[in-house]
C-alpha cells in the first residue's frame, strides 16, 4: 500500500467514528397545483381558503381560456401537518363554479385532492405526482404536484 492510499484509509477510518450531524432542516410539506382552462370561458376566482398552512404567493384572479395558472401552499415550517384548503373559480357566466380541494398530511404521509362542480356541464381531469415517504432516518416528507384540467362535458 502506498503512503497516499494509507493516508486516505486512515482519514476514512477516523471520520467513520465521528457522530453524525443533525439532519438538515426539511422542507415544509407542500402542494403545488396547476389549473388548465380548456373551456371557452374565463375562470374567475371567487374564494381561496386555507384551514392550515400558508399560500406561496398570489393566486391568479382570472384564468383566460386556453391559459394555465399555478398556485401553491405550504405547511408551517417544522410542523408535521401540511397545507389544507380549497380554491373556487366561477366559470364565466355559466352559473357553474369549480372548487378544487387539497390536503397534505405529512405525519400520516398522505394527501388528497379533488374537484367539485355546481353543475354537470364541466369536468376536471386530475393528473400528477407526489413524493410522500419517510427518509432512511424516519423523517417524513410530502410534496405533491397536481394539474386540474377544466373542460366542458360533451
Amino acid at each position: 500500500m502506498t503512503r497516499r492510499a494509507f493516508a486516505v484509509c486512515l482519514a476514512c477510518a477516523f471520520l467513520s467514528f465521528l457522530p453524525l450531524g443533525a439532519a438538515p432542516a426539511r422542507k415544509s410539506p407542500a402542494f403545488d397545483g396547476t389549473f388548465v382552462n380548456s373551456t371557452a370561458h374565463d375562470l374567475v376566482r371567487t374564494e381561496a381558503t386555507l384551514t392550515s398552512g400558508k399560500w406561496c404567493g398570489e393566486l391568479p384572479e382570472t384564468i383566460k381560456p386556453g391559459q394555465t395558472a399555478s398556485f401553491c401552499a405550504e405547511g408551517a415550517s417544522g410542523s408535521a401537518g401540511g397545507p389544507q384548503g380549497s380554491v373556487t373559480y366561477k366559470i364565466g357566466e355559466t352559473g357553474t363554479t369549480v372548487t378544487v380541494s387539497f390536503a397534505v398530511d405529512e405525519s400520516q404521509i398522505s394527501h388528497s385532492q379533488s374537484a367539485g362542480f355546481t353543475s354537470n356541464s364541466f369536468r376536471a381531469n386530475i393528473a400528477g405526482v407526489d413524493d410522500c415517504a419517510r427518509s432512511w432516518r424516519g423523517t417524513p416528507h410530502c410534496v405533491c404536484n397536481y394539474t386540474f384540467t377544466i373542460t366542458p362535458n360533451r
